[in-house]
């Protein structure tokens, strides 16, 4: 009779993957690993988790406001992200918005661990000018700025 594998397991598992992959990471908790980029308009944290059927990579995109106009824009944009995102998802946790990829643990190894985190890097720095632009408000006055140019034409 064999053992249930130990919830460590793949914890271990996950530390190896991302040896293997040759990206440098840390510990965050006993199942997270975090792993850092510092991409063109700021830094990346990834917390990447593994269980036996999963593996759940994570970043924090940036914070969710407070003002009902600009929350309902950026979630909003959020769910036209989604559509063109493949294999990644927005979501909003905490009041924060969260860029994450989850894959079958089966099927992971250490090259689809370090393409799948390449991925989600490469989408964050993709998509944040959108995300940023809203939050800061910069869309408001760039609309506010396109309405006042058709207004001197008519």
């Amino acid at each position: 009779m064999s053992m249930p594998p130990s919830s460590s397991e793949p914890s271990l598992r996950l530390k190896q993957l991302l040896k293997e992959a040759r990206l440098k990471h840390y510990r965050v908790d006993p199942t997270t690993r975090g792993i850092a980029f510092v991409g063109r308009m700021r830094e990346w944290h990834f917390n990447a988790r593994m269980n036996a059927e999963w593996l759940n990579v994570t970043t924090a995109f940036c914070a969710v406001p407070k003002e009902p106009g600009l929350r309902a824009r950026l979630l909003e944009w959020a769910m036209e992200a989604n559509r063109t995102l493949s294999l990644l998802k927005l979501s909003v946790a905490q009041d924060v918005l969260l860029l994450e990829a989850d894959y079958r643990a089966e099927h992971v190894d250490a090259e689809v661990l370090g393409r799948l985190v390449g991925y989600l890097f490469s989408a964050a720095e993709e998509q944040y000018p959108r995300a940023f632009r809203i939050v800061s408000g910069d869309e408001r006055l760039e609309m506010l700025e396109l309405s006042l140019q058709t207004g001197e034409a008519a």
